[in-house]
């Protein structure tokens, strides 16, 4: 399996810091030995080889718990045109490039009805993020802490995009929105907004209509002038 090197790769050097447990140990996203297969192993910045594992000044870390807190497993993958850190947008657009939701074919039927909804709530793991810095110092600027920060460095590199849907076919969300690597791992997917049951003829995407009898504020009647 080939994984498409990111900001900060945990994998570049696993002996520099402690992991934590083995997120989605089943899945085959992650080799048996809990290592990532790298394309490339070096990256450039302005013509210069840049190692994204070094720590910057004002930057602190600290080794993650042993304890194994909860299991997850990766429903799928996420792939984008974006194969480097350099690629991706600072944030993702709906009107970017369309991208493919690849579901595994033991959650596929969990899909059933997904095509009613055009906004999506993506989550998933940042495989190829540190995960041991406290305090980062974003593009050389004031130290500040990680939980202060949209940076995909963090404790549980989990990422949050809301995406249009554009179609769904053969278990395959076609999406725009995303501005992740090629080949990240999916945790889970949730309409933007649900109605009720009881209002379950109405469009997901609408806001469900007023109230009618006892609901409804009732005016006393103007006098004639």
């Amino acid at each position: 399996m080939v994984f498409i090197p990111g900001d900060r790769s945990e994998t570049r050097d696993p002996e520099r810091f402690r992991h934590g447990p083995r997120i989605g140990a089943a899945s085959p996203l992650v080799r048996d030995d809990g290592a990532f297969a790298l394309k490339n192993e070096t990256e450039t910045e302005h013509g210069r080889m840049t190692d994204w594992q070094a720590t910057r000044p004002g930057e602190t870390s600290a080794p993650l718990p042993g304890r194994h807190d909860a299991h997850l497993v990766f429903i799928g993958r996420i792939r984008t045109p974006f194969v480097s850190r350099d690629q991706c947008p600072r944030q993702g657009s709906q009107d970017g490039p369309l991208c493919r939701v690849e579901i595994e074919p033991a959650f596929q039927p969990a899909l059933q009805g997904i095509e009613a909804f055009t906004q999506l709530d993506l989550l998933y793991w940042m495989h190829e993020a540190r995960r041991d810095l406290l305090t980062q110092s974003p593009r050389g600027g004031a130290s500040t802490g990680t939980f202060a920060l949209r940076s995909p460095v963090r404790p549980n590199p989990v990422a949050l995009s809301r995406v249009k849907l554009e179609g769904v076919k053969d278990g395959v969300l076609l999406v725009r929105g995303l501005d992740c690597l090629d080949g990240t791992p999916l945790i889970d997917i949730k309409p933007h907004r649900c109605m009720h049951p009881a209002s379950a003829t109405t469009s997901p995407d609408k806001k469900p209509s007023p109230p009618t009898g006892a609901g409804r504020l009732h005016l006393p009647p103007q006098p004639s002038s």
